[in-house]
């Protein structure tokens, strides 16, 4: 169950937008009501506090990838333009 649970939430956390996160967290509060209900009524509260950073998503994209690609731009600056 355990690692049911962690694909679950991953899959709601990597939804491509704030709607669908809803509806996947929809669905898994459902999906556990019966058998733990003490870790659905935590995913229907908890969960959707965390939802808060799609907007920033939005507007900002991937940071990981921007900070990849910057690092990527400053070492090749570096090593190649001898900067």
């Amino acid at each position: 169950m355990q690692a049911d649970v962690a694909d679950d939430i991953r899959t709601i956390f990597n939804a491509p937008d704030r709607a669908t996160a809803d509806a996947y967290l929809a669905k898994a509060v459902t999906k556990y009501q019966q058998s733990a209900s003490r870790l659905s009524e935590w995913m229907a509260t908890n969960i959707r506090k965390g939802l808060r950073f799609f907007p920033f998503r939005a507007l900002f994209g991937n940071c990981c990838a921007r900070q990849m690609a910057w690092k990527d731009f400053t070492v090749k600056c570096v090593v190649e333009l001898g900067w």
